[in-house]
């Protein structure tokens, strides 16, 4: 039960705290509201959740015996997510917060998402910590909980952080703001990379 709440307590703390995750939904939730944010909110919960599956069924031993492995994936993870960030950052219009399949811009469809967690730095350290707490006498109900607190936790937190785009959504009609908008999301999003790089 200790290693359950700490785990709690650790998906709390991350869901919260800006991330990748975060920004995306946050941008969604700007662009049409909480209804426009679900699709993302769904494909970070559902990879999330898959990433915890492969981490249960091996890939966290071989993380255990091979830590440059782990340095690897953070390192290509942060680089992917500060590319994204400078892309967004330097786009010059607003372009970017607009369907346009010519413009690299976050990921905001549910399949998309699915598949970013796995080039997310912070998704895999909140994965790993929290399973690792878990996994020693696992059993089904150890996992049933585990499961839920993965997907209520995380989709709480994330829908806070959509509503939190959502009230940018009018002050985003003028060109000019959402510019500056996308720029900031893409500004902080380098710096998360940054921060997950040199956080031990």
């Amino acid at each position: 039960m200790d290693a359950l709440i700490a785990a709690a307590g650790i998906l709390l703390v991350g869901a919260i705290t800006p991330g990748p995750n975060n920004l995306v939904v946050m941008t969604a939730g700007a662009r049409g509201g909480i209804g426009n944010a679900l699709p993302a909110l769904a494909g970070i919960i559902l990879g999330t959740l898959a990433m915890s599956a492969v981490v249960v069924l091996g890939v966290g031993a071989a993380f255990a015996a091979e830590p440059r492995l782990r340095t690897a994936i953070t390192a290509a993870g942060c680089l992917y997510l500060a590319w994204l960030g400078l892309r967004l950052f330097t786009a010059g219009d607003a372009k970017a917060l607009a369907p346009s399949p010519r413009e690299t811009r976050l990921p905001s469809h549910a399949t998309g998402l699915f598949f970013f967690q796995f080039m997310n730095p912070k998704a895999w350290a909140i994965v790993l910590t929290v399973t690792s707490g878990v996994h020693s006498g696992i059993g089904a109900t150890r996992i049933g909980v585990l499961v839920a607190l993965i997907v209520l936790i995380p989709a709480v937190c994330l829908a806070l952080w959509a509503w939190l785009g959502s009230l940018m959504t009018r002050r985003l009609a003028h060109t000019r703001a959402e510019k500056w908008f996308q720029r900031a999301m893409g500004a902080l999003l380098v710096v998360s990379a940054l921060l997950l790089w040199f956080t031990p």
